[in-house]
């Protein structure tokens, strides 16, 4: 283990670029892919400086919502993997989503925070951190840091839905 922490994101890319490998790259919102197209048992990689040139915001109609980088899938329309962006302060409203997503934090520090519980009650996650959000189900996020970045995979479409 890497006492320094210097390792931390390079370790965590080898593991993302090898869960990726037998997936191949989607431009972000293709709406002419719905799944994943077949790899021909070749090995496809995305560099992370490539993603992170194509991130575009979430939401159309706010540019200061979170920026996503979609790896593979068709968000719109079922499972897929992106990258995201969150800036600073970003979350704290309670909101749910159709599908349940897997989220593993690369870069900042951020709280995920189910219904019930208080942001201040909940740990600082860090760099290498995982969650698993079950579709349905309350919670808020919130990235703590000038900017957050993790690698997520959505068993759906992604959407959200927000509590009064």
């Amino acid at each position: 283990m890497d006492r320094t922490g210097l390792g931390t994101r390079s370790a965590f890319l080898a593991c993302a670029a090898s869960l990726l490998g037998s997936l191949v790259c989607i431009p972000a919102y293709s709406s002419d892919v719905d799944q994943i197209p077949p790899t021909e048992g070749r090995t496809y990689v995305v560099p992370y400086e490539a993603a992170e040139a194509r991130f575009t915001p979430l939401y159309a109609d706010n540019p200061n919502s979170p920026q996503i980088s979609v790896l593979w899938g068709n968000p719109q329309t079922g499972p897929s993997a992106a990258l995201f962006r969150f800036p600073l302060n970003y979350g704290g409203r309670f909101h749910s989503h159709s599908a349940a997503y897997h989220l593993s934090l690369m870069e900042g520090t951020m709280k995920h925070w189910d219904e019930g519980q208080l942001e201040a009650d909940v740990p600082i996650q860090t760099a290498g951190a995982y969650w698993y959000q079950p579709g349905g189900q309350l919670h808020s996020d919130n990235c703590l840091s000038e900017f957050c970045v993790a690698f997520v995979v959505f068993d759906g479409a992604i959407d959200s839905a927000y509590a009064d």
